[in-house]
């Protein structure tokens, strides 16, 4: 067995593989590449060959290396670390646990791994400087999707580094042309390699994996409650065929992603009618339906009568309307009774008789399941029957159970290592490239649809030896649907890949700009300062796309600080009419009229007919907005528009009008005067306007309390009605 040798890995350390090789010489022969390989083949050692020969080339710029999660991260640079001949202090891992002012002097260092949430905002911060990093790497490259981190990173690299390198790195880009062109196009790929196990160079690495599909038949105790949902279900699918929504639909219904897909259309429509409002409500129902035939199918009946329960506690018409039916009711009442009577689903003994059978002949395993509390009842019932398991999931809270940390992540797989427990119940988190040891048995307690998941579960085992697959799925439910779909979406993925070969990207148009626009000194640049919490909607983004340079900071006082007087206040639509509701509306217009001489409301898209809002509740609000606080409203269509009225003005104030920028906003003290209005205006129906004519009328705000109701009446905006309230409240006696 021969070993890679470079001056920048250490000697004996790294087996020389025919099919590693070939896909670091792809790279470097054909361009920016991304590499599809199954789980084990090796690819984060692929990644250090390249690492290697790239610093070997540039050795003064630096290798930033990113994946999801913070583990993920850890894992690369430890990996990185082990093999190459840099010294320990070139290697960092940055992420949102290290303060931003603790990140700084860390990027000093030569490969840098990190998770891209962390390096967007030190993009957006100023103290990240991608120009002098000369590979990019994207793990887990499938998530290079509309939205997340990695396309703007990508995008903001190709316009910073214009000779920049990128390799991204995935089990599977997806099944179909559109989205593996999109994941090259958003990454700016222009070569796909693709390894299978079954590949020449690649087999003699691998090792047989048996799949065994163990069926159980859905009790006849849960019929009736399926009955009872696919009749509700049926009932309303046919409404929203009635309704011209949907034109056909199946016995069974229609998939998630088709509903999903429904429920985002009729939202996106501009002029919504009853008539729409009623079918999204249609819609929710049928997939909140769905899904609870999909626990009962699939999981275990407490999923179920959980999921049905907690709709009770939710406020949207759809789960009110759905818990009215009677077929529901009926549902929830047999549930409670299967719940009573301790009915367990099928796939469960099936699952323990498993694991008995492998651990009989010593086998490890490795049990997946979706869902989080089905791994905590899972795992209850394993360790009753006296085998030793322990549950892995991921670091972040939902709803009352909080996630695992990193420090218990690595102590589970390490123990799980030393022998301490013999069954490791994994969700998801489980599945990515994690340094979870290989064990003999990968037990999935369901199918899943995701090829991408498929590929990666079955890939914790059969690494050193013969391994072994057992699916669990439940006859004519959707777990067979789920199954069959991960095989076909695996075979249509290198069927396309192979056929495309390289395919180039989409946005060719705009990756020549990149190439071929001259960077702007940062001098020609207005900067703006961004409310940090605007990072979520995507507008800096689009801003730093008009040649702002963005300075993102926590903002007491408006979301955008265009110079040393402008200050906009963004509302979209929705959020607009919530903040009437709520009353937050105007002690933000209160606060950005006292601190800035110029302030703004911008207002972007639909306000009218969006929520159960009176339409002259809403004008009131703008009048109020306009009249008694002084402040133009500006309103554009979307958040595009709002980008480019953002940009625009912030080019007028600092370059035309020259004016400064500087950060402010901090909610100043009120003077006396602006103290006395405070508490005028708490009076009822008083707003600014009104107040101020109340004290210079009665010149204190003593002299306003005094008033009886005929001298309030002679102040403009105080009518009769008004006095009167006025009056109550203050001589109202308080008791607690």
């Amino acid at each position: 067995m021969g070993f890679v040798s470079h001056p920048l890995i250490k000697p004996d350390t790294v087996e020389a593989r025919e099919y590693q090789e070939s896909l670091v010489n792809a790279f470097f022969e054909k361009g920016d590449s991304l590499v599809v390989a199954p789980t084990a083949l090796g690819k984060t050692i692929i990644a250090a060959q390249i690492i290697a020969r790239v610093l070997e080339k540039n050795p003064d710029e630096k290798i930033l290396f990113l994946a999801p999660t913070k583990p993920l991260a850890v894992q690369h640079i430890n990996t990185l670390r082990s093999i190459m001949t840099l010294d320990e202090n070139d290697f960092v891992v940055l992420t949102g646990a290290v303060s931003p002012a603790e990140r700084e002097p860390l990027w000093n260092a030569k490969v840098i791994a990190a998770t891209p949430q962390t390096i967007e905002n030190d993009v957006l911060n100023g103290t990240a400087d991608l120009k002098k990093i000369s590979l990019m790497i994207f793990d887990e490259a499938h998530r290079a999707v509309s939205g997340y981190s990695y396309v703007f990173l990508a995008e903001h690299y190709r316009r910073m580094k214009k000779d920049g390198r990128i390799l991204a790195l995935t089990a599977s880009p997806g099944s179909t042309r559109e989205k593996i062109q999109e994941i090259c196009s958003n990454l700016f790929i222009t070569n796909v390699e693709m390894k299978t196990e079954t590949d020449v160079d690649v087999a003699p690495y691998v090792h047989k994996k048996n799949i065994t599909w163990q069926t159980v038949e859905l009790p006849k105790e849960f019929a009736e409650v399926k009955r009872l949902l696919e009749s509700f279900n049926r009932e309303k699918l046919e409404e929203l065929k009635q309704a011209g929504i949907i034109s056909t639909y199946k016995t069974n219904g229609l998939m998630k992603r088709e509903l999903l897909g429904i429920q985002n259309s009729l939202f996106k429509q501009a002029d919504k009618t009853s008539e729409t409002y009623a079918a999204i409500a249609t819609t929710a129902m049928v997939i909140k339906a769905s899904y609870a035939l999909e626990l009962l199918e699939t999981q275990n009946v407490a999923p179920a009568i959980k999921y049905l329960r907690k709709m009770s506690r939710e406020k949207t018409k759809s789960s009110r309307v759905m818990l009215q039916d009677i077929r529901v009711q009926k549902a929830i009442v047999e549930l409670s009774s299967l719940e009573e009577r301790g009915i367990e689903h099928p796939k469960i003994k099936a699952l323990i008789d498993a694991v008995k059978k492998e651990r009989a002949e010593g086998k490890k395993l490795i049990v997946f399941s979706h869902y989080r509390d089905m791994a905590e009842y899972l795992m209850n019932r394993l360790n009753a029957e006296g085998l030793r398991c322990e549950k892995f999931i991921g670091q972040s809270t939902k709803g009352s159970e909080k996630g695992l940390t990193q420090k218990k992540q690595i102590e589970l797989i390490q123990k799980f290592r030393d022998n301490e427990f013999d069954v490791l119940l994994c969700t998801s988190v489980g599945e990515e490239g994690l340094d979870i040891p290989s064990v003999d048995v990968v037990v999935f307690y369901e199918p899943v649809s995701s090829e991408i998941r498929h590929i990666q579960r079955k890939g914790r085992t059969g690494r050193h030896h013969e391994g072994k697959i057992i699916i669990l799925m439940t006859k004519g439910t959707r777990d067979e649907a789920y199954y069959w779909s991960s095989i076909s979406r695996e075979k249509k993925m290198k069927s396309l890949i192979k056929e495309m070969g390289s395919p180039e990207a989409k946005k060719q148009k705009t990756i020549t700009s990149y190439f071929s626009a001259e960077e702007k000194p940062e001098k020609d640049k207005p900067v703006i300062y961004v409310d940090s919490r605007e990072r979520a909607s995507g507008i800096i983004r689009l801003l730093l796309d008009k040649e702002v340079m963005i300075k993102a900071k926590q903002l007491n006082v408006a979301d955008f600080l265009l110079s040393e007087r402008v200050a906009v206040e963004r509302k979209e639509g929705n959020d607009f009419v919530q903040s009437i509701i709520d009353g937050r509306l105007f002690t933000q217009m209160k606060d950005l009229a006292s601190n800035f001489e110029r302030p703004i409301l911008l207002i972007e898209g639909e306000i009218f007919r969006i929520r159960n809002v009176n339409d002259n509740a809403i004008r009131g609000a703008l009048a109020s907005v306009a009249v008694d606080y002084g402040i133009p409203i500006i309103q554009t269509k979307d958040i595009a528009e709002s980008a480019e009225f953002l940009a625009f003005l912030a080019k007028r104030e600092q370059f035309t009008e020259k004016r400064e920028i500087r950060l402010q906003g901090e909610k100043r003290a009120m003077t006396i005067d602006e103290q006395q209005q405070f508490i005028v205006e708490s009076l009822p129906g008083i707003g600014p306007t009104t107040a101020k004519e109340l004290l210079k009328h009665f010149k204190s705000v003593e002299g306003v309390f005094d008033a009886d109701e005929r001298e309030l009446r002679e102040v403009e905006g105080v009518g009769e009605k008004r006095a009167k309230e006025i009056r109550a409240i203050i001589i109202s006696k308080y008791s607690e």
